[in-house]
């Protein structure tokens, strides 16, 4: 009997040492783990922040692009009324500093041509010679041929 608690005892030891083993293993291999998580947690938390960032920068160029749109749509609005709008004797005198000579661009038998910035535009103003009635008339129709363009 003797015999067997000493194998029973010896099997006990080895038992022990397995285990102790195995846990040192287990330790070490939740330890390895536990590393590769916080590793992985820190990362995941860079991509949620970057992420949180490219969010709002595409929402800033989403409301740029829309303000730009509505620009453009006010832009369109104002291009289309600008050729229907009459401009004041006034406006053109001052667009032309009183018709100077530095702002004309071209002169036939009948008008001045002048070039001027009248309400946010560029604009050619056509002023007629008081003597010439043929430059009226020559005039509408450069107005009916541009407008067939």
């Amino acid at each position: 009997m003797t015999r067997q608690k000493e194998e029973i005892q010896a099997s006990k030891r080895k038992l022990h040492e397995i285990h102790g083993k195995h846990m040192t293993e287990i330790k070490s291999a939740v330890k390895v783990h536990e590393e590769k998580l916080a590793s992985s947690k820190q990362l995941l938390q860079e991509l949620q922040a970057k992420y949180d960032k490219l969010l709002h920068e595409r929402d800033t160029a989403v409301m740029e692009a829309k303000a730009l749109c509505q620009k453009n749509k006010q832009r369109a609005l104002v291009t289309t009324e600008t050729p229907n709008t009459e401009f004041s004797i006034v406006e053109l005198q001052k667009a032309t500093k009183g018709f100077d000579a530095e702002f004309k661009i071209s002169e036939d038998g009948f008008a001045s041509i002048y070039k001027g910035f009248v309400r946010n535009t560029n604009v050619a103003i056509k002023l007629f010679h008081t003597r010439s009635l043929k430059g009226q008339a020559r005039f509408y129709q450069e107005v009916v041929d541009i407008a067939s363009l």
